[in-house]
């Protein structure tokens, strides 16, 4: 039985987000799903690789491609992967790509499917937006085979490999001749200009290293996990509740994380206007800001914008209406702009034609 893959990928540095569709021979509606995996990633030894095929879970994936092998979520964190979320994303794209696509294939096997027809479309930082036709080339070529969990993958080519900024499917929503892109990432931040529809490369910018991680860093306390903290952070937004932080201190301790919190918090805020002075939001019309902590600067982004500031409500509520599983969810900010780079992919199904994953 042959199926046609679509899947959109956004390489996070905290979490990988996918939105997929796949339409299998015979079935009437193609299947539409959002998925997410952790981001960690770690290359192996032959050897090492062989010991894990015994253990692998459902949270993690072994990969190899062009003589490489490699291990991908939640197993590959550890103290000795703590440079996972600050590497070019572009170097572990593809392990996390196959990885996504190996699970996808694997649950299509149990449907009766025997013949998989690819599209990829992945959203890849500014700053490494040179990369992109290396990244394509080897990845097409991945593709054709790679080996996932111990199984051999062959796939077919259906339309290519689509890679965009990351933002770019934020961009597709200005309304407005002149208008503007935010991503609030937990490593950077990013201004995208788009004139008429169209991202300005030259206008614009990828302020690296300005993302959550910096906030976790200037806060005066020794979080054992960085990411989890930045993820707690986000739960307990502007008002800094209780029963979120208490995950990462003591009673004892919670007035001097709070104090803590509030300062770097204030300072970074500083910073970042100091910075976004180099960007063109000042010119242009409307400002659209997306990514899992342009919630945690909302009511600052508000004020900083003032008429222009665009939060992505209608985008949201779409979601929810066609991943009920995510309704309130955090989820819904850091998917947002994979969700609508998906739906520009050609032959992505339409909102009215699908059935939920």
């Amino acid at each position: 039985m042959k199926a046609n893959l679509i899947v959109g990928v956004d390489i996070g540095a905290s979490l990988t987000k996918s939105v997929y569709s796949y339409a299998v021979e015979g079935v009437a509606k193609p299947q539409v799903g959002f998925k997410t995996a952790c981001s960690m990633v770690r290359k192996l030894t032959k050897a090492k690789y062989a010991s894990l095929l015994k253990t692998v879970d459902d949270n993690s994936s072994l990969v190899v491609f062009d003589e490489g092998y490699w291990l991908v979520g939640n197993a590959a964190r550890g103290e000795t992967l703590k440079l996972s979320a600050t590497q070019n994303k572009y170097e572990t794209a593809i392990a996390k790509t196959l990885a996504l696509v190996g699970q996808l294939i694997a649950e299509m096997r149990q449907q009766g499917v025997d013949e998989v027809h690819v599209m990829v479309g992945i959203l890849l930082p500014m700053d490494e937006w040179g990369d992109r036709f290396a990244l394509e080339e080897r990845l097409e070529s991945a593709l054709w085979e790679f080996e996932f969990n111990g199984v051999t993958v062959r796939t077919a080519m259906l339309n290519g490999i689509h890679i965009s900024p990351e933002g770019y499917g934020m961009s597709q929503m200005i309304e407005t001749e002149t208008g503007g892109v935010f991503i609030f990432g937990h490593r950077d931040v990013t201004w995208l200009h788009v004139d008429n529809g169209s991202i300005t490369e030259g206008r614009s910018k990828t302020f690296a290293g300005w993302g959550m991680q910096r906030l976790i860093k200037e806060i005066d306390y020794t979080f054992k996990d960085e990411l989890q903290a930045a993820a707690i952070l986000f739960a307990a937004g502007e008002s800094l509740k209780d029963k979120y932080l208490l995950q990462l201190c003591s009673e004892e301790d919670l007035p001097r994380l709070k104090e803590a919190i509030a300062e770097a918090r204030e300072q970074l805020w500083l910073d970042l206007c100091g910075e976004f002075q180099s960007t063109t939001y000042r010119v242009v019309e409307q400002v659209i800001c997306s990514g899992g902590n342009a919630y945690y600067w909302q009511s600052k982004l508000k004020t900083l914008l003032e008429r222009r500031f665009d939060g992505g409500a209608g985008l949201r509520r779409e979601m929810e209406e066609r991943f009920p599983a995510l309704r309130g969810s955090p989820l819904l900010f850091r998917g947002a702009d994979i969700y609508r780079f998906a739906c520009t992919l050609p032959d992505f199904p339409a909102v009215l034609d699908l059935v939920e994953a």
